[in-house]
């Protein structure tokens, strides 16, 4: 057991010079405290706590991204979920609601997974069961810009009260814009919105068809305080950087 810790100390180390140690404090204090109570949507007349993170995956499956490479990024999101140093993180964060949304053409319904609370390490594995198993059904151009809306609006909800509201998203290209399309949201409007609503947004950039897409998000998406882009050089290392992301994040 003492092994373990050590290795996983050592894991921490690395992924984040200079946090590491706080994190484990926090993960051997306890959770933070949560902030206050709300309205429980799917059981009306009951409360709840409210959330300490609220996060919403934000997740390209547009037409530059083949299946393989989607269920790369799928699993690679599933596994994070489940792998030690994540959860660390989650139990030194508190109680953390997570969402996602996978998202593609603007013109598409990106498809839902609604909050799962993360109290546990049961509950992250129980979350990356419900994300691993979903099929995909979203293609087509780079929506970028409405799969950040789609976030906010979860995050939005009145039903949502948390300390801290992530968008995570994560990428291969740049947002898509088309002659004569309507109400398309560019990334500049969802920022917008999410510096006014005191949301972070978060992004992984992935590099095999853009080498310059780093740069892009943080010009273009990434907002709010101690907001970040993480690097991929591809989908082959896209788990390893993700777990070292979702721990920056969570800290």
């Amino acid at each position: 057991m003492m092994q373990a810790g050590g290795r996983l100390r050592a894991r921490l180390a690395r992924a984040l010079p200079g946090r590491a140690l706080a994190v484990m404090m926090l993960a051997a204090g306890g959770a933070m405290a949560s902030q206050g109570i709300v309205a429980d949507a799917a059981h009306p007349g009951t409360t709840r706590t409210c959330a300490d993170v609220a996060l919403v995956l934000s997740i390209d499956a547009s037409g530059s991204i083949d299946d393989r490479e989607f269920l790369m990024q799928q699993y690679g999101y599933a596994a994070a979920f489940r792998d030690p140093m994540v959860q660390v993180a989650l139990d030194a964060a508190g109680i953390v609601d997570v969402a996602a949304v996978i998202w593609g053409d603007s013109d598409f319904s990106p498809q839902i997974i609604p909050f799962h609370r993360i109290a546990g390490a049961s509950d992250a594995v129980g979350f990356a069961d419900r994300l691993g198993a979903v099929p995909r059904r979203t293609t087509g151009n780079t929506g970028l810009g409405t799969g950040l809306a789609h976030a906010l609006n979860l995050l939005a909800d009145t039903s949502v009260c948390a300390a801290r509201k992530i968008v995570d998203v994560s990428g291969d290209g740049r947002q898509g814009y088309f002659r004569g399309r309507r109400g398309m949201v560019t990334p500049r409007d969802a920022r917008q919105r999410a510096e006014a609503m005191g949301v972070t947004i978060n992004a992984l950039a992935i590099l095999s068809d853009e080498p310059e897409l780093e740069a892009y998000y943080r010009k273009s998406v990434v907002t709010g305080a101690g907001a970040f882009v993480a690097r991929a050089e591809g989908f082959h290392d896209f788990g390893d950087i993700l777990i070292e992301k979702l721990v920056r994040e969570l800290m």
